[in-house]
């Protein structure tokens, strides 16, 4: 089945930042207790079926990242993801989902190319990407939406 999948080289992002998208496209939930930073993981985690679960519901940003080991520009990506884990630690969890042994997961969020990235807000996605992604705008983007999401809960809280 993964024989077949094209595999991005570079793809072309739109001039649109993600924290554009996320003021377009998305309310902050404010309805659950923010997560305090000590439960965040300190790098990224490898997703699995019963994990992904746990994690989707659990924080409120995931960054999914897909890959294959037999994929090149996945490879290439490994030690940036790695470092946006590190970077957005107690804000944003990265995880990573490897197609070959995940492909229920793969399936569920109908990865057809790969490297691909998808972010979720408590389980429900708010945007995707496919190839390359500037690691370090994403990084920038994702602190500002995590930011306003505070900003939300704060604001949600003085309104009680």
């Amino acid at each position: 089945m993964w024989g077949a999948i094209l595999i991005s080289h570079q793809v072309s992002f739109p001039s649109m930042g993600i924290l554009d998208i996320f003021k377009k496209s998305f309310k902050p939930r404010t309805d659950r207790d923010p997560l305090p930073g000590s439960e965040y993981p300190t790098k990224v985690i490898v997703l699995k079926g019963k994990d992904f679960d746990k994690a989707a519901s659990k924080y409120p940003f995931l960054l999914l990242e897909f890959h294959a080991d037999w994929c090149a520009p996945c490879q290439h990506m490994k030690p940036k993801i790695k470092w946006l884990g590190k970077e957005l630690t107690g804000k944003v969890v990265v995880g990573t989902v490897d197609v070959e042994r995940q492909k229920e997961l793969a399936s569920r969020f109908r990865v057809r190319s790969i490297p691909k990235m998808i972010l979720l807000h408590y389980g429900e996605h708010v945007e995707s990407w496919m190839g390359f992604k500037d690691i370090t705008r994403l990084s920038k983007d994702l602190l500002k939406c995590h930011q306003e999401y505070e900003q939300a809960i704060s604001g949600h809280d003085e309104a009680e």
